[in-house]
């Protein structure tokens, strides 16, 4: 089964890119306000597609296909996951400045951090915001937290998807009704993340995502002024 999730995701992916490179190429070419803003849904949607066929890859056990070689910070690493989401718009963010992520994991963060946000935009009334923030812990890592204002869930549900959170399953029929939910799992056992929902205060549903210290560091000035001159250059 492994190997068939392989070969569909593979065969998935380059249609997926060719996609998007053809609708990155309307949206240079187009003047026009509301047909650009509709190239941008369809973009995100493709975006989307590109996510649930790498799901395929996760579940299989395969690493990912992108990947960053040197740290990324952590603000863009949210940024990321939010701009793979359909309601981007939705989502306010609140990070604590120059933590990075080792660029060997930020894809699979990326990944993981799509999914639980998604989720949270889906399951609650769309006039309300998702709120994404990260600090780092006296512990050690960092704490990431998705916070919703939905109706939540039961408390006997949300003790079994924490239960399968902590346990990632075997590849049976019951992965194509939870894909979001395996895919998460799979990608925290293997980088050691812990990911865990509970109950939102006064409603709504919270998933606290720990990223541990050995996959997160800190800026130095130095890295810090070094990025700054590269987005002048580009925005230049």
């Amino acid at each position: 089964i492994s190997a068939m999730f392989i070969s569909l995701s593979r065969r998935s992916v380059p249609l997926i890119d060719r996609l998007g490179q053809m609708i990155d190429a309307l949206e240079l070419a187009e003047d026009d306000p509301d047909r650009l803003s509709d190239l941008f849904s369809i973009d995100h949607l493709v975006t989307r597609m590109r996510r649930n066929s790498e799901n395929l890859l996760v579940l299989a056990g395969e690493e990912p296909v992108r990947k960053w070689s040197e740290p990324v910070p952590l603000t863009d690493v949210v940024r990321a996951a939010t701009s793979e989401i359909e309601q981007y718009s939705r989502v306010l963010l609140d990070m604590q400045p120059e933590i990075v992520i080792s660029g060997h994991v930020a894809a699979d963060v990326v990944h993981l951090l799509a999914e639980i946000i998604e989720n949270a935009t889906m399951f609650s009334p769309g006039d309300t915001p998702v709120r994404v923030s990260g600090h780092e812990v006296s512990a050690g890592g960092v704490l990431l937290e998705v916070r919703d204002n939905g109706i939540g869930i039961s408390s006997s549900r949300l003790s079994r998807m924490n239960w399968r959170l902590e346990n990632p399953p075997l590849i049976d029929v019951s992965v194509s009704q939870h894909m979001g939910l395996f895919a998460v799992s799979r990608l925290a056992a293997r980088r050691g993340v812990r990911v865990r929902l509970q109950a939102a205060t006064p409603k709504g549903l919270s998933a606290l995502v720990w990223l541990p210290g050995k996959l997160t560091g800190r800026e130095s000035a130095r890295d810090v002024q070094e990025r700054s001159r590269r987005l002048a250059e580009r925005s230049s």
